[in-house]
Order: C-alpha cells, then sequence, then structure tokens
C-alpha cells in the first residue's frame, strides 16, 4: 500500500516540469552536458516489485545519452531511517528493467542512472556504491567485482530557501524537506508562498492540491487541519477555504479505498485456496481492478477453477 509520501512523490515527479527542474539543478554539468532533455519522456510502467516497495518507490524517465535511449531513475526513499542494503535493492531494480528490455528482444541494454531521493530526518551516511557493501578485497580481484554508484539528492540537510529558482521542483523540494524540520509550519508557508506566485503565471495548475493532501494525509508532522487551514490562510483566504474541501474529499476516498482493499484481501485468500499462491502479474491485474469489478469476481468465486477462468474477469 502506497503511503502519504510515496503518493506526494509520484505525483510531483509525473509532473515533466519538476523532473526537468530538478534534473538541471542536481545534477552535475558534466552529465547534463550528455543528456537529451528535449526527449525526456515519461515511463508509466513501474519497474518496483513487491518487495522493493516495501522500501522504496521510484519514477522512471526515458532520454537520450549521445543519441541512444537510456532511463533516469528517481527512487524515493520513503523511510525515516537510513537502509543499509539500499545499493543491492537498486542492483535488482536495475536488473529488473534490463530484464524487460531482454523479453523484448533488445539487442543493447540501455544505461541506467539511478537517482536516490531521501528525506528522512538523519543525514544519508551511506555508501553511494555498491563496492562499499563488500569486503576488502585484493586488487588482483577487483575486476571481478561489478559495481555501480548512484546520484544521491539529500534533503535531511536541505536549508530554506536554498534553491532560488521559481518553479514547482523547488516547492517539491521545500514541503520534502519541511516534514522532519522543527520549523514546518514557516517551510510550508514558504513553499505554498513559492507556489502561489507560480500559479498567477499559470505554471503550476492542479499542485496545490497535491501539496495539500500529502500534509492531511501524512502522519509525519505534528500538524492538525486547522493549522494547515491558518498557514494556507496566511497566503490567500481562497487557498485557507480550499483545505476543509480537500479534506471532506480525502475522508470519502478513504472510505472508498478502505473497501476496496478489503476486497481484495478477501478475493486473494479465497483465490489462493482454491487456486494455490497467485502468480504476480495475477495479483497486480486484480489490485488494477475497480471496486465493482473486484465484487464482480468475488460473486463467480464458485465458478472458478482454474487461472484459465479467472481470465476473463482480468482482461
Amino acid at each position: 500500500m502506497q503511503t502519504p509520501h510515496d503518493k506526494f512523490f509520484k505525483r510531483s515527479m509525473e509532473r515533466k516540469e519538476t523532473a526537468k527542474d530538478l534534473l538541471e539543478h542536481f545534477l552535475s554539468s558534466e552529465l547534463l552536458a550528455e543528456l537529451d532533455m528535449d526527449s525526456l519522456r515519461i515511463e508509466k510502467e513501474s519497474f518496483v516489485d513487491e518487495e522493493l516497495a516495501e522500501h522504496f518507490s521510484d519514477i522512471v524517465y526515458r532520454t537520450n545519452i549521445k543519441g541512444k535511449e537510456s532511463y533516469l531513475c528517481f527512487i524515493f526513499e520513503h523511510k525515516s531511517y537510513r537502509y543499509s542494503d539500499i545499493t543491492l535493492q537498486l542492483l535488482r531494480y536495475m536488473l529488473n528493467i534490463w530484464s524487460l528490455k531482454r523479453e523484448q528482444d533488445t539487442e543493447e541494454l540501455p544505461v541506467i542512472v539511478p537517482m536516490l531521493i531521501y528525506h528522512g530526518a538523519k543525514t544519508w551516511n551511506i555508501g553511494l556504491k555498491l563496492s562499499d557493501l563488500v569486503e576488502e578485497v585484493p586488487e588482483e580481484v577487483e575486476r571481478y567485482l561489478p559495481d555501480f554508484e548512484y546520484i544521491l539528492l539529500d534533503l535531511s540537510g536541505y536549508n530554506k530557501g536554498e534553491i532560488q529558482k521559481i518553479c514547482q521542483m523547488r516547492v517539491f523540494i521545500e514541503v520534502l524537506a519541511a516534514v522532519y524540520k522543527d520549523d514546518f509550519e514557516e517551510r510550508l508557508f514558504a513553499a505554498l508562498k513559492v507556489l502561489d506566485k507560480l500559479e498567477k503565471e499559470n505554471k503550476a495548475v492542479g499542485y496545490f492540491k497535491i501539496i495539500l493532501r500529502y500534509i492531511i494525509e501524512t502522519d509525519a508532522v505534528d500538524t492538525s487541519l486547522e493549522d494547515v487551514k491558518r498557514i494556507s490562510e496566511r497566503v490567500s483566504k481562497e487557498k485557507g477555504g480550499a483545505v476543509m474541501s480537500i479534506a471532506q474529499e480525502l475522508k470519502e476516498e478513504g472510505i472508498k479505498e478502505g473497501r476496496k482493499e478489503e476486497l481484495q484481501e478477501t478475493l486473494f485468500k479465497l483465490l489462493s485456496r482454491k487456486l494455490g499462491m497467485l502468480p504476480k502479474d495475477y495479483r497486480i491485474s486484480l489490485k488494477e481492478l475497480e471496486k465493482e469489478e473486484l465484487e464482480v469476481v468475488r460473486d463467480a468465486i464458485f465458478d472458478i477453477e482454474k487461472l484459465d477462468d479467472l481470465d476473463k474477469y482480468l482482461n
């Protein structure tokens, strides 16, 4: 199940303007010089499997590096603590992408640039290379050691206002970095002021709602609904009025989503008893069904004797 942090990350990074600004601000000039930013396109498919999803979310962009198709992978570490095996998980993640490319009969595997965005309370102090996890080896053996390095964006030490450019990426970074800080309210207010300016220039339509949903949903900050409303009203009365409306939307969605998750769990149990362990692709397909579609499968449970019988409800 996605956390509020995951949802905010995905909703923000799916906005190409945010991703593009982040790349241009945080990547080295040497790497940027090799990227064709005009070819930047989001990949809707996630390459995070169920076990990896326990630790991070992903957003993948396809781009060209020196004229060849490549991938920029934004990985979001959504735990409040530092995860020591992150490089092993990233390796698995990259293998997922390469394996899919092989299945698609790709002759040359694409370059993958992994980027880790971390916003925990403590500074990230884990090595950036896979070899940092391996015991020291003689120089003669180093050539046999697979290795790679990921790009780290550590927001734990981010100071308010470090980014001067008025853009969605700045708002995204300011809000994520504010969550584990003592001056959260002032940081949120500063981010909302930047966003207000962007909205007036018609550059961030709909983003205010995404931010408010995140702040209201997350339990990482000790801020009440009334506090969020008060902070928003400091920006404008209109934004203060939007808070209660969004809160009501979330309440109704939460009730609906809760019922859907209960149906999913019930179906997983019933189908597993009848058919054995469900293959991964079937579990994913079931999760993608709407509540009404899940009810149809539940009502037909006695007619489902094999996976082929289930197929007609998933296609």
